[in-house]
């Protein structure tokens, strides 16, 4: 009889899970700490006195050190020097530019599909909105049933709007969303189906690209809410396909807190309930209509919808 093995330690499990060899886990942490390729970034940020570690990112990002600078700015000159002149010189614009530039930064998307406005609860009503309205005769809006409380409860409420039924994935609930739980519950009666790509819980990644092909073989618009993954996670929207995506500016990106998340649409994607006059809530007219235009091929209006 041979004697049993001594059951495997929390920290052992944690080196082995993380391929860590070394026996010393703060030297590891160092040697990899040095091998940062963007361990340079982090004299960028505000000091933070008392803070070691900051693992928090995905909840609120840190603030930049120019920042304070950045805003005496903004009141003194944009706001407090050029008052209303500078809604044509540079607010109404920066919807578009800032969508732009998360785009080419984070997104993988070309110009003209994103915009920056409302709130993430404001944007993902507005959007799942649209999608159902675009896909007549189809009555099931397909969510997972850990996705984040506002996604599912807005869901909930498209739904009865729109007279559709929920249909639920149920994935592991440490490997999160497969292609397979996807393709076991979409039909020719899904309009809509809404995950994460990074389940806020376990961390778990989906497959972007995969789950968006077995979804738009079905014929149903996929949408994807990148809160918890713009900034942190390299995409390619554009390169995978993706209807509709929707991400906070708060965590990842460091906008701070209610900076306004952005909205991404493929130029694909419109909907017969979209105001093409329509920017974040603001209802544009003459030259400023032509210009957001250009760069806002699918915008949506609502009257109202829970904040996130």
């Amino acid at each position: 009889m041979t004697e049993a093995s001594s059951p495997e330690s929390l920290e052992d499990e944690h080196r082995r899970i993380a391929g860590i060899d070394s026996p010393d886990l703060l030297s590891e942490a160092r040697r990899l700490d040095a091998a940062d390729p963007l361990a340079h970034h982090l004299n960028s940020f505000a000091d933070a006195p008392g803070v070691t570690a900051y693992l928090d990112g995905n909840s609120l990002g840190r603030p930049l050190r120019d920042l304070p600078e950045k805003v005496g700015a903004f009141i003194r000159d944009d706001w407090g020097t050029r008052l209303i002149r500078s809604w044509d010189e540079q607010w109404m614009e920066l919807p578009m530019m800032l969508g732009d530039r998360i785009a080419e930064v984070a997104l993988g998307a070309a110009a003209g599909q994103t915009v920056v406005a409302d709130s993430t609860s404001v944007l993902l009503y507005k959007l799942m909105r649209a999608a159902v309205t675009a896909r007549p005769g189809r009555d099931e809006i397909v969510i997972e049933a850990g996705n984040f409380p506002t996604d599912r409860f807005i869901a909930a409420g498209v739904a009865k709007e729109a007279g559709a039924t929920l249909r639920w994935v149920q994935p592991d609930a440490v490997t999160g969303v497969t292609v397979d739980d996807v393709a076991a519950v979409v039909s020719q009666r899904t309009a809509l189906v809404v995950l994460s790509h990074v389940d806020y819980r376990s961390g778990a990644l989906a497959d972007m690209p995969a789950i968006t092909r077995v979804v738009q073989d079905a014929g149903a618009l996929m949408m994807w809410d990148l809160c918890h993954s713009v900034g942190v996670v390299p995409m390619q929207l554009d390169e995978w396909g993706v209807d509709i995506a929707v991400g906070c500016t708060y965590k990842y990106l460091n906008g701070g807190p209610g900076s306004p998340p952005s909205r991404t649409c493929a130029p694909s994607t419109t909907a017969p309930s979209c105001s093409p006059s329509t920017v974040g809530g603001v209802r544009l007219t003459s030259s400023r209509w032509a210009r957001s235009m250009r760069r806002s091929p699918a915008s949506v209006s609502c009257s109202a919808a829970p904040r996130r």
